[in-house]
């Protein structure tokens, strides 16, 4: 167009005219060139722009297939490590509950209490460890129901009354027979946790576990007198490893891990439940879930103690490791227990024949050393007597779900380890109250 422009005034124009003609036109050209290149450099940043973003995307894509190996890898390493770490954590505190409700000598309780202490605060790790691993893996599916929250509070009294006996702290736990929608196991650890956090950060004063109707809500709160916590950092304690306390003046004996109150936050956004905290630095801190209320009908009151509907009950324990072995064994015995113990379906088959007594429970470890797992042994002893005998089933393994889809298929609940005295036997005595409820 600039040639053509330029030949037309050459030939058309004379004079004065064709000068300023040319001289226009040679703006107008120069012009043009500048905008050109400006556009090309602007273009050619453009495309090397487009590069960088595809190598980019392409070393995030990279990054976060490497990050998700290594989530599933952590998961896998949590997982086989506990497994073997928990089974002599397992027997521990099984020992030492069941030394903690023989006559000893006054000097020798108080080292029983500081180890049951110490013990108490590793399991609480290790389930700590055991709720995040889940979480991550995203194996916490809840499962909803009806259910009494009468013995979550009754869990949280029998697991944290010694604890906090010996850290000083009275612990209250008042009773509540209300019912809600929620899933039980998941509730109960949030209780659980929320005890555990108070205990460990009240170093004197009380705690109370209390519940209290809210419209059409059921607020389960811990109040406790700590050290408080300010206003800012409320949200921050959430977050996992997070922990507030200066490590000169934070509890040695239960420091723990900083993921308590983590776990409480997945698994409420799990259940979809509200969380509240209030504190006040220096005077103390309350806690709360709001659950679903639901209004059924009054239970009649029990006709026995917990201890005497387990005396004189026939258990069939099978477990590979022997320390396990005895311990369950020491603790059912000390309950009143009749205790058959095995360490294969072979043993507990040869133990048990010629028996005319169908066996009241049966307590079977999931990974045995042999050709059978602890769902084939149920199976077996079930079938052996022809009868639907209760059952748990006790694993160390937070990997796969393979001991969970035996146990639905069974209709059996699974415990996993490290397993304390009070949780087995309120496991067995769960089973009495379903199996009494059946009747």
């Amino acid at each position: 167009m600039l040639a053509a422009a330029t030949a037309a005034a050459l030939l058309t124009l004379d004079g004065s005219v064709r000068q300023i003609t040319l001289v226009l036109i040679a703006i107008h050209a120069w012009a043009a060139m500048r905008l050109l290149m400006k556009n090309w450099t602007r273009f050619a940043q453009l495309i090397d722009r487009e590069v960088d973003r595809g190598r980019l995307s392409s070393m995030l894509h990279e990054q976060k297939e490497i990050a998700e190996r290594a989530v599933h890898l952590k998961t896998r390493f949590l997982a086989s490590a506990s497994h073997d770490l928990r089974q002599p954590m397992h027997a521990i505190s099984l020992y030492l509950d069941g030394l903690a409700e023989l006559d000893l000598p006054e000097n020798i309780r108080p080292v029983i209490n500081d180890a049951r202490v110490c013990a108490h605060d590793m399991n609480d790790m290790f389930r700590s460890l055991l709720d995040m691993s889940r979480l991550d893996a995203q194996q916490a599916v809840p499962t909803l129901s009806t259910f009494s929250i009468g013995p979550v509070m009754s869990r949280v009294e029998k697991e944290f009354s010694p604890l906090a006996s010996s850290r000083g702290v009275r612990l209250k736990v008042r009773p509540c027979t209300d019912h809600v929608y929620s899933d039980p196991v998941m509730v109960e650890r949030i209780a659980l946790n929320f005890v555990s956090n108070a205990v460990r950060h009240t170093t004197s004063g009380r705690i109370l576990v209390a519940c209290r109707v809210r419209g059409r809500s059921l607020r389960l709160a811990v109040y406790d007198t700590g050290r408080g916590i300010p206003q800012s950092e409320q949200q921050a304690i959430f977050e996992e490893f997070r922990q507030l306390d200066a490590p000169q003046t934070r509890d040695p004996s239960g420091g723990g891990l900083g993921l308590g109150l983590a776990i409480v936050r997945r698994l409420a956004q799990a259940l979809r439940l509200p969380v509240t905290v209030r504190s006040t630095p220096g005077r103390g801190s309350m806690f709360a879930v709001d659950l679903p209320l639901v209004h059924v009908s009054r239970a009649g009151p029990q006709a026995l103690s917990a201890a005497s509907r387990l005396a004189g009950r026939l258990v069939v324990i099978v477990d590979d490791e022997p320390s396990i072995l005895l311990a369950a064994t020491f603790i059912l015995q000390t309950a009143g227990c009749t205790v058959i113990s095995a360490r294969s379906s072979d043993e507990a088959m040869k133990s048990l024949t010629g028996s005319v007594r169908v066996p009241d429970f049966i307590i079977c470890d999931y990974e045995l050393h042999n050709s059978h797992n602890g769902a084939d042994v149920i199976r077996m002893l079930r079938e052996e007597f022809n009868h639907d005998i209760p059952a748990l089933l006790v694993t160390g393994n937070t990997a796969g779900g393979e001991a969970g889809e035996s146990a639905t298929e069974l209709g059996i609940k699974v415990l996993h380890k490290p397993l304390e005295a009070s949780v087995l036997k309120q496991s067995l005595e769960e089973l009495l109250a379903n199996e009494g409820a059946m009747k």
